[in-house]
């Protein structure tokens, strides 16, 4: 019996790292001679390069991960090289996760971001029903120059499919500069249910412990 429960637990662990890839949308666009551009991929990563006027260059890459505990776009690092500096506006997406969120469940969220050599960065990021839906709002983040932060929230229950979407709103100075921005979801029971949890642990120890004196 036991060999046949460890062999389901590798069959359904097989199964969810199997499945971690997601699709992944990226949109971008700056003040320096690139335009509102789009591109995709359905392998969980994905990493484009945009030339821009004379020199500039700019790099995205990014992933997401999909378990059955966690959602994430796990990280997104965007590096630029503008002679004069500028603005620069990315969205990163996925299609909707399935993670088997059961009834009830909230969701502890987590956001980071650094900046190095620059002006500063904007992070929001948002959990919706559909690609680039930024109907509820996670974290708002403004960080400067050379400069890391981190925010963890709890959020109220969330239901199967659901989106993640980030929003960098960067103001680039002259010379290179790199962003990291990350968001990770982790399923939580609400208060409720763990109180309810906690009871049947209770319960189960009272009676052991009574099994045992008889």
């Amino acid at each position: 019996m036991k060999k046949l429960v460890a062999l389901l637990a590798g069959a359904m662990l097989f199964v969810g790292m199997t499945t971690a890839a997601q699709a992944l949308t990226v949109k971008y666009s700056t003040d320096l001679g690139v335009s509102y551009q789009e591109a995709s991929s359905n392998t969980g990563f994905l990493s484009i390069s945009i030339p821009g006027l004379n020199s500039d260059l700019m790099t995205i890459t990014s992933s997401t991960v999909k378990l059955p505990n966690l959602a994430a776009l796990n990280t997104t690092n965007i590096w630029t090289n503008f002679t004069s500096g500028g603005s620069l506006w990315i969205q990163v997406s996925d299609e909707p996760y399935n993670i088997s969120m059961p009834n009830g469940m909230g969701a502890t969220a987590k956001t980071g971001l650094t900046y190095q050599l620059g002006t500063n960065v904007d992070l929001e990021t948002f959990y919706g029903s559909g690609l680039f839906d930024m109907s509820h709002l996670i974290s708002d983040m403004d960080v400067p120059s050379f400069a890391t932060s981190f925010e963890t929230k709890l959020l109220p229950t969330i239901t199967d499919p659901f989106s993640l979407t980030e929003f960098l709103m960067i103001n680039m100075g002259p010379g290179s500069s790199l962003t990291t921005a990350s968001l990770q979801l982790t399923p939580v029971p609400e208060p409720g249910t763990m109180m309810l949890l906690g009871a049947g642990f209770l319960g189960l120890a009272i009676y052991g412990k009574r099994r045992k004196n008889a």
